[in-house]
C-alpha cells in the first residue's frame, strides 16, 4: 500500500504540477523559471556538486526541512532545455529575508540567471513586507559580490571560519528594502 500511495504522490508532484513562471533569452539559451518542488531535490543535489567542487553544502534532508517548513519561503529553479541549470532559496524571518543559496551551473554563468533570481528574490522579500535581505558569501567568490553590490547590498562583517567545510570566512551582506 506505501509504495501505492508513495508513486501517487511522487506522480502528482511532477515538473507539470508547476508552470514556469518566466523565462529568459540570451543568445546562447532559452531558460525557463519555477517554483522548485520535493520532486527536484535529486537534481539540486547533483547540481550543488558540480557548482561546489563535489561537496553539497545542503543535504537531502536540509532542503526537505526547508521545503516543508512552516516558516515563509521560497525557492525557484531555472532549467535550459529541461534540464536543472540553477536554483535559489529566501527565507522570510522577522522582517529580513534571508537568501539561503543560489547555485548557477558553471556553463551558464554570466547569462543573466544569477541577477534574475536575485531580483526575484527580492521582489518576493519586498512584497513580503520585509526590511531587509541579508545573505552570506564566500570570501574568495568576488563575482558573486559585485553581483550583490550592483543589486545594492552593503558588506557588513566577515564571519570567521563560516564555510567550515573549506576553512573559508564568508562575508555578511545587507540589503535595506
Amino acid at each position: 500500500m506505501w509504495k501505492k500511495f508513495k508513486a501517487f504522490f511522487e506522480q502528482s508532484l511532477s515538473k507539470q504540477a508547476i508552470p514556469y513562471i518566466d523565462e529568459l533569452k540570451t543568445k546562447q539559451a532559452h531558460y525557463q523559471f519555477r517554483e522548485a518542488m520535493v520532486s527536484d531535490i535529486k537534481e539540486l543535489l547533483q547540481l550543488e556538486k558540480i557548482v561546489y567542487a563535489g561537496e553539497t553544502p545542503w543535504t537531502k534532508s536540509a532542503f526537505l526541512l526547508e521545503f516543508y517548513s512552516k516558516q515563509p519561503h521560497l525557492y525557484l529553479i531555472c532549467e535550459c532545455e529541461n534540464h536543472l541549470v540553477g536554483f535559489a532559496g529566501i527565507r522570510l524571518f522577522g522582517g529580513d529575508g534571508h537568501i539561503t543559496n543560489i547555485a548557477v551551473h558553471p556553463d551558464h554563468q554570466n547569462q543573466g540567471i544569477g541577477k534574475w533570481f536575485m531580483e526575484e528574490l527580492i521582489r518576493h522579500a519586498k512584497a513580503s513586507g520585509c526590511d531587509t535581505v541579508s545573505l552570506e558569501v564566500r570570501v574568495s567568490n568576488l563575482d558573486a559580490q559585485r553581483l550583490y553590490r550592483r543589486l545594492g547590498f552593503e558588506a557588513q562583517k566577515i564571519k570567521p571560519n563560516y564555510y567550515q567545510e573549506i576553512a573559508e570566512d564568508g562575508v555578511d551582506m545587507l540589503k535595506r528594502l
